[in-house]
């Protein structure tokens, strides 16, 4: 089966590509190259977020992604007109639901003492996470770059994957990239399924380097001994062989097979003993949940976000509240009695979608989730229409963002860019794929009127 190389490719499932209508003259003639470097280059960042820019502990990946932005809007001839009717309403009342949250927790004031600057950033970080979704969901949607993106994920995620193992092994975890061990194990989640694509659809250098990274992104989970993204990691291996097989795409070989069964004995070999002793202790608490201290606080936590929610349903507490809302009356479990109650209610939610209804109630969380909804009913239907047609970096982006998905059950990351990268690479296959009816319909693109 050929695969599309760079190669602009209107997709339309059923039909013969050849036969496809000519471009929409609306859209953009296409990207100036400095907007897709700098693209690629707040990806890399945003995948490997290694360092930040130095005196102000900002990230690199802001400022990269403006360039591009500013490149795609003020280059002549090149900027597209309009606006998706479902992507723009979508995240126009998302935007607008986050507002009305905000303004009812002040107006009421729910949380006294919460200083509302915090909350007025995080409405103006929202505009940014909207304009990376847009901007990746418009290169990939109609510049043909999903294949180039998913590579750069892959070679981030690698680099990450790759220095966890030094790290680990020389006895310096986590010196050099800083994550915790929830902000690794999420970034694996994500980022991870990316390699499915050269290293099990591609060949020749692509297809190795995608195998060696794949290699490295199972030792790196496996160290940092995150069970969220072990069950993310595996969820998202099985998914991309169903994905395969329905899309009629043979994947080279047995490659999978083997990377796992060099993967586990190699990382038992070279890890240190602390670590594999660790490793070991962490899958075997899987047996334990009951007693599970980290399981039964998140169980908690749960309570304490759908108690919120059933107080506030309409408009939540408001943006970033979760952490500074008394709940007094959650029964917390044996395992983690010890936790004071003040000490409880400034935990993180760990669980983003539990987070988002207590401090958005149905105002924010309605557009949120019929975003993810269309992501999912689409973007499964868009993956596998891609595969059939030698695309299958588009199969790899639907895996990731139900890995990052899974994950975000027991983890409070809805609020990062790596989310909104990952949104809106799946909502540019669903614009390269065609679209509600591909096939029966001319595509409805992104950017046209």
């Amino acid at each position: 089966m050929s695969r599309s190389r760079g190669h602009a490719l209107p997709l339309y499932p059923g039909r013969d590509p050849a036969a496809a209508p000519a471009r929409d003259s609306r859209l953009s003639s296409g990207p100036t190259r400095r907007a897709v470097v700098f693209t690629k280059m707040a990806v890399l960042y945003v995948t490997a977020p290694i360092r930040e820019i130095p005196l102000l502990g900002l990230s690199w990946s802001a400022p990269l992604f403006y360039l591009a932005v500013l490149e795609l809007w003020l280059s002549p001839g090149r900027r597209a007109r309009g606006w998706s009717r479902p992507w723009g309403r979508l995240l126009a009342a998302l935007w607008l639901g986050a507002v009305a949250s905000m303004a009812v927790s002040v107006l009421f004031s729910k949380l006294p003492g919460f200083g509302l600057t915090r909350q007025v950033y995080f409405l103006i970080l929202l505009i940014y996470w909207i304009t990376v979704f847009l901007t990746i969901a418009y290169l990939v949607g109609t510049a043909d770059l999903g294949s180039n993106l998913a590579l750069v994920m892959g070679a981030g995620v690698s680099v990450l994957a790759l220095l966890t193992v030094v790290e680990s092994l020389v006895g310096a975890p986590r010196s050099v990239s800083h994550l915790t061990q929830n902000g690794l194990g999420i970034q694996l989640s994500t980022f991870g399924p990316f390699l499915f694509y050269p290293a099990l659809t591609e060949s020749g250098r692509r297809r190795f380097l995608g195998r060696v990274g794949l290699v490295l992104v199972l030792l790196a989970a496996a160290l940092n001994a995150s069970r969220g993204s072990w069950i993310a990691l595996a969820l998202a291996l099985v998914l991309f062989f169903g994905g395969s097989w329905k899309a009629g795409f043979r994947l080279r070989g047995m490659g999978l097979v083997l990377i796992l069964a060099l993967a586990i004995p190699v990382g038992l070999v070279a890890l240190p003993r602390g670590a594999t002793e660790y490793m070991v202790y962490r899958s075997s608490s899987f047996e334990r949940l009951e007693t599970d201290k980290s399981t039964q606080a998140r169980l908690a936590l749960v309570r304490k976000g759908w108690r919120i929610f059933t107080d506030n349903v309409f408009f939540g507490i408001g943006p970033l509240g979760f952490r500074h809302y008394q709940v007094y009356d959650v029964e917390l479990p044996r395992a983690v009695s010890y936790l004071s109650n003040r000490r409880f209610n400034r935990m993180s939610p760990h669980n983003a979608y539990m987070q988002a209804l207590a401090e958005g109630g149905l105002a924010f969380c309605i557009p949120l989730f019929l975003l993810l909804a269309l992501l999912t009913w689409r973007g499964w239907r868009a993956s596998v229409a891609l595969a059939r047609h030698g695309q299958p970096w588009a199969l790899a982006g639907f895996v990731a963002f139900v890995s990052m998905s899974a994950h975000l059950w027991v983890l409070a990351g809805l609020y990062s860019t790596s989310c909104w990268v990952v949104y809106g690479f799946l909502a540019g296959a669903i614009i390269r794929a065609g679209g509600r009816k591909a096939g029966r319909r001319r595509p409805r693109q992104m950017w046209g009127r």
